[in-house]
């Protein structure tokens, strides 16, 4: 009863923030939402007699904006962080993130996470793991990215030394850009 008053007092219809570049968890094309997040928003979308409109961000930093602002309702796959319950309620997870550290194939020798001490190590803007990754090691050099293509580009060709990301994301990426010089070298959780 709570969930169906709260659906009528926003006329049924929910608009989506997505980012072309979280492939292959969620993305839109021609309005529609793809991706794992694709089919979990056709079956609410059957269920609860609702509707969901697509708003596509460049950037997943645009993203965490408009829904502070509050011009779009919802975000896929978003981290729990407290400091976003300031302005987001979550609902319990339906997938865990798997961060994974990546480098080149020529590159240091990883044995811990103390190995990134005083190297150049990215990830892409606004995402959970930048306060994860200033927690566990202080003399880390971070360099943000708009999206997780170009940081593994950035990687590819020397711009940093390592990059925490997201091990889906990356091994879509990886794949459709045949980029061959990169190895995973743990887990980041």
């Amino acid at each position: 009863p709570e969930l169906r008053a709260w659906v009528e007092e926003h006329g049924g219809v929910f608009r989506v923030g997505t980012d072309s570049s979280y492939r292959p968890y969620v993305y839109s094309e021609g309005g529609q939402i793809l991706g794992m997040a694709g089919d979990y928003f056709q079956l609410m979308s059957e269920r609860l007699d609702i509707s969901f409109v697509t708003v596509e961000y460049e950037t997943f930093s645009n993203i965490l904006s408009s829904i502070r602002n509050r011009e779009i309702d919802v975000v896929p796959f978003l981290i729990d962080q407290e400091s976003r319950r300031e302005y987001l309620n979550f609902t319990p997870s339906i997938y865990s993130v798997q961060d994974r550290i990546f480098m080149r194939t020529d590159g240091f020798d990883y044995v811990d996470i103390s190995s990134l001490n005083s190297r150049r190590v990215g990830y892409v803007e606004g995402y959970a793991l930048g306060s994860a990754l200033d927690e566990q090691s202080s003399s880390v050099e971070i360099v943000t990215y708009p999206n997780e293509l170009m940081a593994l580009r950035a990687l590819s060709i020397g711009n940093i030394d390592a990059l925490v990301a997201d091990l889906g994301v990356a091994s879509y990426y990886v794949a459709q850009e045949h980029i061959t010089n990169l190895r995973v070298l743990g887990d980041f959780n």
